[in-house]
């Protein structure tokens, strides 16, 4: 039993670190433009880093996600709220960086760029 229970634990780390690394954003793949979560993970990195620039550069959101997610974590009561207010910054802060060009590439092999490409 304890091999099997050991086997379940190397194949989550497994899978974990190859999202992690290995991993392609489906949205920006298909449509060919970032999703509202598009530099979250490298945010991440640069702020264990300790490059706090860097990580607000890339996802001004990760700080207010990480407070979201501890209070919906602790507040049973409010979760719905919680979700709701998230949900809210981080379309603003989407459309603000999707206006401005923050950060903002386009896949033009994205499969649906592709698509359109070929039918017109």
């Amino acid at each position: 039993m304890k091999l099997w229970t050991m086997s379940k634990k190397l194949i989550f780390l497994f899978c974990v670190l190859a999202i992690l690394f290995l991993y392609r954003c489906p949205f920006y793949t298909i449509f060919g433009i970032p999703c509202p979560g598009c530099g979250m993970t490298r945010s991440l990195f640069a702020f264990l880093r300790g490059d706090m620039k860097a990580s607000l550069a890339y996802h001004a959101m990760l700080i207010p996600t990480g407070i979201c997610a501890c209070l919906f974590i602790a507040r049973k009561k409010h979760r719905k709220a919680i979700l709701y207010i998230w949900c809210i910054l981080m379309l603003a802060y989407y459309l603000v960086r999707f206006i401005t060009h923050t950060n903002l590439s386009i896949n033009t092999q994205a499969i649906l760029i592709q698509i359109l490409h070929k039918l017109l």
